[in-house]
């Protein structure tokens, strides 16, 4: 050990952990980490985390920088025997008071100092490193820092909590509250808050349960909100159901509410099962060992097989990444860029896209973390894909929190955000960039009522959202209650048909009345409208639209979908006008510029469960500046067959003035740029400051300004496409499946086809399975053949 190094100084290192990220967990190029025998090298200049192993980043960190002072962190678990159960879990949560503890387990660590430059281990109690390493050991990693590492199941108030309308007007005698009204229950009981009617809960297939009384009781007076008495707490707590909205429901003010009807809270403890204690017991009960057709999966470990650790509410982006990762042409992709730009980049690899994305390829292709965890155990080590998420979703509203997200809203996002990024790295790879693979165009023939003419537009897409015909539609999925006790009522389950995939592509592809402006009657009229493949994608994505409105309200069609192995769209191919057709005019553009979405306003529609195409439709029916007006037209287009026409999107067309703000204007040309691409980029972005510099940076060889950009768009539209004559047939390459009744809530899982053999991707859990169920959410088709 050397107590001297000439390397040591002020200039190479930190003077303070203050205000910095540490990223002391993992390696910021692979997933490598402390647990590793080389452990994991953390930079005492930078703070970044670099594995000492066979990758050796801590080196090239090292001859990138300069920086050659480093903390090597090896950490051991702590067998111990457990003298105590585990604490009770009582809350469905995860890292609060009541729920499961992600961090249980005791470590010891082992610190060593090292100089890359000599190659010595150097004493880390000396005065100029002593205080330093102590403050990286304390300090929260940057994973921590990032995440708050909380979740917790969410319910919300509803339209009727909030306009509860309450009768009867007269205190409920304390015997009048022992037992059911209509029977002698005396459990699981419901107060209407409506009209203080008392009834017991619903009669489950087993005979256990109530009788029926309080949702008798709803279908006979329409009543739609009750209270579970044995769920009311003296701080205002309390199991409340809402039959119209068929959910679990916050509602703020049931302090009053109950003393309406002379019941006061302050008195009242918890003495029955809440609903989301009895959902949390059966989520604890899941046997993982089984596939979802309940018999004994077989686990897969090994290159292709890696599964992604869950971050809380992640598994949307872990089924979307892993079937991603499984298209051959984005293997080959990144594992290419790895090879190259891995070694080659000078940025700080926890910020640089590239990095992130080729050290994800790394971590789920390599089969270096796909490594079973204990004997006789399915699951495995996994990767952590913290640091992706948290530079993929900095900065939007939605995936830079740890709430259940879409998984189809997550896929188009990524699509973007890598397309975006991806414009300054074609120089790396010579291969597709990713969201070439989906993309395709739609042909839309609008045929008048009037005159008979015909208008024919070519929209591009990325996914085809296929509708259930309404008559396949099933009744509202049982309860949350039903679903906790795993015993539904049987008599109000309504058995429903399978419903064919082609049934589905029917629908699409069929002929629509809507309201029309002809170009030719110049006047409002009606007209016929359907949709064709002008071109057809490498990976054809079809969304099954499960989630539905009735009476205003969101539910979940939980049917079966019968897709088969391959398919053959040629009836789907479209044809081009017809020369006995009389062509309308084009309709009058509105602008000069595209559309594009609020971006404050998008994810507040897309929280509400609607679909992004649909969301997108009505910002851009309503002038892209009003939540409620974009909310209402949702509402009462949902039979509107425009509702799933994708929107052209590209640059901003919001109501009023156009011009970004003076004082961002005024930022970007300080930074050298022109003013007419400071107003471009804040214009692409929704004047978001930080996206408008990347914007900018990732587009330098784009014209500055719009007129020219559409100029030089223009001219490129009049090159004839490559006309594209394979037969557009398919076969289903994955299916990603949403589990659960509620559109607020829920798991994804992924099955993907690898080696001819179906595989299921449950966080990270990894197993051979027989097919995929008829539950997919999402389906990816690859086209064959040539």
């Amino acid at each position: 050990m050397s107590s001297v190094c000439s390397h040591v100084t002020s200039s190479n290192l930190a003077s303070s952990v203050q205000n910095q990220l540490v990223y002391k967990e993992e390696c910021t190029k692979c997933f490598d980490n402390q647990d590793f025998p080389a452990g994991l090298d953390v930079c005492l200049k930078c703070f970044n985390g670099a594995c000492a192993g066979e990758n050796q980043h801590n080196v090239q960190h090292f001859q990138q920088t300069n920086h050659a002072i480093v903390l090597n962190i090896k950490r051991t678990k702590i067998e111990v025997a457990q003298d105590e159960p585990p604490q009770k879990i009582t809350k469905l949560a995860i890292g609060v008071e009541g729920g499961a503890d992600v961090n249980t387990d005791l470590y010891e660590y082992d610190t060593t100092v090292k100089c890359l430059a000599c190659a010595t281990v150097l004493d880390k109690t000396s005065p100029e490193l002593s205080s330093l390493v102590d403050s990286v050991m304390l300090a929260s990693s940057a994973s921590m820092q990032e995440s708050t590492k909380e979740w917790e199941a969410q319910r919300f108030p509803c339209e009727h909590t909030l306009t509860l309308q309450q009768q009867n007007n007269a205190a409920i005698a304390q015997k009048s509250l022992a037992h059911c009204g209509q029977c002698e229950l005396s459990s699981n009981l419901w107060l209407c808050l409506v009209c203080g009617d008392l009834g017991c809960g619903r009669k489950y297939a087993d005979g256990t349960g109530g009788n029926n009384h309080a949702v008798g009781h709803f279908e006979q007076t329409q009543h739609p909100l009750v209270c579970k008495l044995g769920t009311i707490t003296a701080d205002g707590t309390a199991d409340v159901y809402c039959y119209a909205c068929n959910d679990e429901v916050i509602d703020e003010s049931i302090g009053s509410h109950l003393a309406h009807f002379g019941i006061d809270i302050a008195g009242l403890s918890k003495t029955e099962k809440t609903i989301a204690e009895m959902e949390l017991e059966q989520n604890l009960k899941l046997d993982f060992s089984q596939s979802m057709d309940g018999k004994k999966a077989t686990p897969l470990f090994g290159a292709g097989y890696t599964g992604l650790q869950n971050l809380g509410n992640s598994c949307y982006m872990a089924s979307i990444l892993q079937v991603l990762f499984s298209v051959p042409e984005i293997q080959q992709r990144y594992k290419a860029m790895a090879m190259i730009h891995l070694a080659t980049c000078a940025e700080p690899a926890a910020t640089c896209f590239a990095c992130q994305i080729c050290k994800l390829a790394d971590g789920l292709l390599s089969g270096r973390y796909s490594t079973q965890k204990h004997p006789e155990d399915m699951e495995q080590t996994g990767v952590r894909p913290q640091m992706f998420k948290a530079l993929v979703g900095r900065n939007h509203p939605e995936f830079s929190t740890n709430r259940m997200q879409d998984a189809l809203e997550f896929f188009h996002y990524l699509l973007d955000f890598v397309q975006q990024r991806e414009r300054v790295l074609s120089s790396i790879v010579d291969s597709p960039e990713p969201s070439r693979l989906f993309g395709f165009k739609l042909q839309q023939r609008t045929q008048c009522q009037n005159c008979s003419g015909v208008s024919y537009k070519n929209l591009p897409a990325s996914e085809v959202t296929l509708p259930i015909p309404n008559h396949y539609h099933v009744a509202p999925p049982p309860s949350v209650e039903q679903q906790a006790s795993n015993a539904a009522k049987t008599e109000q389950v309504v058995a429903a048909a399978p419903v064919p995939l082609s049934v589905c592509f029917d629908q699409f592809g069929s002929e629509e009345v809507v309201d029309y402006n002809c170009t030719h009657c110049r006047m409002p009229t009606k007209a016929l409208k359907s949709f064709r493949f002008s071109s057809f994608p490498d990976m054809l994505v079809l969304q099954i639209q499960r989630f539905v409105y009735d009476q205003w309200v969101p539910r979940k069609l939980d049917l079966k979908i019968v897709a088969p192995t391959h398919i053959d769209l040629t009836h789907m191919r479209a044809t081009g006008p017809d020369a006995s057709e009389f062509l309308l005019a084009d309709e009058p553009e509105s602008g000069s510029v595209q559309f594009v979405p609020n971006a404050e306003l998008l994810p507040t529609l897309e929280s509400m469960g609607f679909p992004r195409v649909q969301c997108e439709r009505a910002l851009y029916e309503t002038g892209n500046t009003d939540s409620n007006a974009a909310v209402t037209w949702l509402f009462s287009n949902q039979d509107n067959p425009d509702i799933n026409v994708p929107v052209p999107t590209g640059k901003s067309s919001s109501a009023g003035s156009n011009e970004p703000p003076a004082d961002l204007i005024a930022q970007l040309t300080s930074m050298g740029f022109s003013e007419a691409k400071a107003k471009r980029a804040l214009r692409e972005t929704s004047n978001n400051m930080e996206r408008a510099v990347d914007w900018v940076f990732s587009h330098m060889d784009e014209p500055d300004d719009e007129l020219t950009a559409a100029a030089a768009s223009s001219v490129a539209m009049q090159v004839d496409e490559p006309v594209d004559n394979r037969p557009p047939r398919f076969q289903l390459h994955a299916v990603v499946t949403h589990l659960g009744s509620s559109v607020h809530s829920g798991h994804y899982v992924a099955h993907v086809l690898q080696e001819d053999k179906w595989v299921l991707f449950n966080d990270n859990k990894v197993a051979l399975t027989a097919e995929p169920p008829q539950a997919g959410y999402i389906y990816f088709y690859r086209r064959i053949g040539s």
